[in-house]
C-alpha cells in the first residue's frame, strides 16, 4: 500500500477515511422544509467518496454523485450549486502508484440536485479544501502546487514531511491562475460579508485558527497554539466562529470573531468532533464525529490502510441551548458536512 504525502495531510487535518454502508434513510424524500439540508461526503472505501445530501432530521438521503471520486461539498451562496473536489490521476506521475492512485486535483461544480457536473479547474498536485465567497465570484482554496513539491524535493535539504499547501484565491469560473495569500494555510472560510477569511495554520507542530482580510492583510492568530485548533466556520451574522480543538479529545468550540469569549459546544467523550458548519438561522451546528474509543483508521501502526474501521457520524447540536447534546443525523458514516444556505 502506498503512503503518499497528500494522504498524510488529509489524515492530519480532517481524518477523512472510513467504511460506508447504506443508510436506513435512503428511501426518504429530500425535503428542504425541515430544519435544514446538509451536503456531506460518504466514502465507499479508503479515500473514495461521493457527495450526498440529507435533511438535518436524518430524512431525505440522496446521492448526487456516484463515481467514488467526489469529495468535500461546498454550497454556492445562493444554494443553487455545489462545489466539490474530484480525484483523478496525476498528469505526470513520478512513481508507479501515481499511475493508479487518484489525487484530489480537480475543482468541479454541479447544480444542487446533482445535474450538470462540470470541471472548473484542474490544479496539480493536490487541492485540500475550497470555499465559495459570499458574492459567488471568488474561491478560496487550500492547494499544494506541484512546483512547490518539486522545489522542496530537489533542494539540498529535502523536507522530512509533506510540503504544506498555501491559501490561494481564484476566479469562481475557473479562469486565470490562483493568487497566493498565505503559505501553510488550510480550511479557508469566508466571513458572511466577504471581507475576511478564517483559516487554520500549522506552526511549531501545533494548529491555530487565524483571521485575515480577504486581501491577505492583517493576519491575526485567534487561538492558543497549545489547543491545536482547526476548521473555522463563521456564524451567519459574522459575530462568532466555530472551530475544532483539543479538550481531552477533539471537540467543537465557539468564540467571538476576535477570539474572545470562547466556549465549548460539544463535550461527549465518546466522540471526536470536527469541521463545524452553521445552519442558516445560526441555531444549529453540524459536525462529523469519529468514535474516540481507541485507535482506528488509516495511519494506525504506520499503515495507510484502515487497520480497524472508524465509526464516523454526522451530528447536529443546538447553539442556543446550554444543555444541548449531540443529535445524530446519519445512521452510517458521513464526513465534511455543510449546511445549505437559504436559496435566493
Amino acid at each position: 500500500m502506498c503512503c503518499t504525502a497528500w494522504k498524510k495531510c488529509l489524515l492530519l487535518v480532517i481524518s477523512c477515511t472510513t467504511v460506508i454502508t447504506t443508510s436506513g434513510h435512503a428511501g426518504s424524500t429530500h425535503d428542504t422544509s425541515t430544519n435544514g439540508t446538509i451536503a456531506f461526503e460518504r466514502l465507499s472505501s479508503l479515500l473514495e467518496g461521493d457527495v450526498y445530501v440529507i435533511n438535518a432530521d436524518g430524512t431525505g438521503l440522496k446521492a448526487l454523485t456516484d463515481d467514488e471520486k467526489s469529495h468535500q461539498p461546498v454550497w454556492s451562496p445562493d444554494g443553487k450549486h455545489i462545489l466539490f473536489i474530484k480525484s483523478s490521476l496525476a498528469s505526470n506521475p513520478r512513481y508507479a502508484w501515481e499511475k493508479q492512485s487518484g489525487h484530489p486535483n480537480e475543482l468541479y461544480a454541479m447544480n444542487s440536485d446533482g445535474t450538470n457536473p462540470h470541471l472548473l479547474k484542474r490544479l496539480e498536485n493536490v487541492i485540500y479544501a475550497a470555499a465559495w465567497s459570499p458574492d459567488g465570484l471568488t474561491l478560496a482554496i487550500s492547494y499544494q502546487p506541484v512546483e512547490w513539491v518539486n522545489t522542496a524535493v530537489n533542494s539540498p535539504k529535502p523536507p522530512s514531511g509533506p510540503v504544506p499547501p498555501g491559501l490561494f484565491l481564484m476566479d469562481a469560473t475557473g479562469r486565470g491562475e490562483p493568487r497566493l495569500l498565505f503559505r501553510d494555510a488550510w480550511t479557508p472560510a469566508w466571513s458572511p460579508d466577504g471581507k475576511k477569511i478564517a483559516f487554520s495554520q500549522h506552526a511549531g507542530n501545533h494548529w491555530s485558527v487565524h483571521v485575515a482580510n480577504s486581501d491577505g492583510s492583517h493576519d491575526a492568530q485567534l487561538t492558543n497554539l497549545s489547543r491545536d485548533a482547526t476548521a473555522p466556520a463563521w456564524s451567519p451574522d459574522g459575530k462568532q466562529i466555530a472551530f475544532a480543538a483539543l479538550s481531552g479529545n477533539q471537540q467543537t468550540f465557539v468564540m467571538n470573531n476576535d477570539g474572545s469569549h470562547e466556549r465549548q459546544l460539544t463535550n461527549d467523550p465518546n466522540w471526536d468532533c470536527q469541521q463545524p458548519s452553521w445552519s442558516p438561522d445560526g441555531k444549529l451546528i453540524s459536525v462529523w464525529c469519529m468514535s474516540a474509543r481507541g485507535a482506528c483508521g488509516a495511519g494506525v501502526g504506520g499503515q495507510m490502510r484502515e487497520v480497524r474501521p472508524c465509526h464516523r457520524r454526522i451530528f447536529v447540536i443546538s447553539t442556543i441551548d446550554p444543555s444541548a447534546r449531540l443529535r445524530q443525523v446519519t445512521d452510517e458514516t458521513g464526513i465534511h458536512p455543510q449546511f445549505a444556505p437559504i436559496s435566493k
